[in-house]
């Protein structure tokens, strides 16, 4: 029960730290006017995190018997997600970046998007090694 609980805690301040501690690199490293590019890309990646992250997967963690239906059910709704997240990101660019008029933006959050399409590549592989 204790290493339960450790673990949940890990889980959830775990990011969080690590967050903060990139935020404070970042700020030492980038100029004012890239941190706050970064801060506003930022929002948008943590709505389209809130998103993709449906929790399915801790429900099928949780879950004490799953059948392969339910897996791979869960397995393709998260990838169905995570490409529609990465569209969604992708195609609003330009009006995210008219919104806070930063061009710059565009590029940014169009590379960005992208890492969206890279956690279904490593969803992909998870489970073709689950099926081994």
């Amino acid at each position: 029960m204790k290493k339960t609980i450790l673990w949940a805690i890990l889980e959830q301040t775990g990011p969080q730290v690590i967050g903060f501690i990139t935020s404070i690199v970042l700020a030492r490293l980038l100029l004012p006017n890239d941190f706050g590019l970064i801060a506003m890309l930022a929002i948008f990646m943590a709505i389209g995190q809130l998103f993709a992250d449906s929790g399915m997967s801790q429900a099928l963690i949780q879950r004490k018997h799953n059948s392969d239906d339910d897996t791979t059910s869960v397995f393709y709704l998260n990838i169905g997600i995570g490409l529609l997240m990465t569209a969604l990101l992708f195609l609003s660019a330009p009006l995210i970046s008219r919104f806070y008029d930063q061009p710059e933006l565009i590029d940014l959050i169009h590379w960005q998007s992208l890492g969206f399409f890279y956690l279904l590549l490593v969803l992909y592989i998870t489970h073709c090694f689950l099926e081994i």
